[in-house]
């Protein structure tokens, strides 16, 4: 192959890869639209399972997270458990963590049914703005027990040990330590890894201490 040749392959190359760039973008630009006006289409309902997923699209790529919070809002006091974790838990990552512990005690004992992780979720979420407002870090822990004792949310199951290593309790921390399955030391590790990558404020230093403390703890 002469070198004009080649230039052409390589020119056709660059062609192609634009080409299925520009398709990929189109493709996406279109699922976005059409997610967005099926969204449009349940909330004609007033269905608070789709005010949460509308809220969460709007906070994680419409760019307007202080309506997507007004869709949570509307969907918790409604009863909708998603609604109320994911209000608590952007509130968390803003730092808004007094507006988290209104709506908690506003909707918590107003949920429809719903399975016990996601109770541990809602529970967990609360337990993190209670500590990150200076509440009570003893109801904090009693809350995360709780659920340790009746489902495999590993936040309930480690951060209970962030707490001891925290309060200086090498004793307390590495019995709670020793109840935790290695395979939750494993996801936490990579969820506190990443949130002190995205977050900040107090919810960043407390996942800097858990993984700091998972590290520490030969996990």
């Amino acid at each position: 192959m002469d070198w004009l040749e080649a230039f052409h392959q390589a020119a056709q190359n660059m062609n192609t890869v634009n080409s299925m760039r520009n398709r990929s973008l189109a493709e996406q630009e279109a699922q976005t639209r059409q997610q967005f006006e099926e969204f449009q289409r349940a909330l004609d309902s007033e269905d608070p399972i789709a005010m949460n997923n509308y809220g969460i699209w709007l906070c994680d790529h419409g760019g307007n997270r202080d309506l997507g919070m007004q869709y949570f809002t509307k969907a918790a006091m409604k009863g909708q458990a998603n609604a109320l974790a994911s209000f608590i838990w952007f509130s968390l990552k803003a730092e808004d963590y007094e507006d988290a512990l209104i709506l908690y005690s506003a909707c918590r004992e107003r949920l429809m049914p719903t399975d016990a992780d996601q109770l541990a979720n809602i529970d967990s979420n609360y337990a993190l703005c209670l500590l990150a407002s200076g509440g009570d870090s003893q109801k904090a822990a009693e809350l995360w027990i709780h659920h340790r004792d009746r489902t495999d949310h590993a936040e309930c199951h480690v951060f209970p040990v962030v707490l001891a290593h925290q309060s200086g309790d090498t004793e307390k921390r590495d019995a709670l330590a020793a109840k935790v399955p290695r395979a939750m030391w494993v996801e936490m590790k990579e969820l506190m890894l990443e949130e002190q990558m995205s977050s900040k404020g107090w919810f960043k230093k407390w996942c800097r201490t858990s993984y700091q403390m998972i590290l520490e703890l030969g996990h």
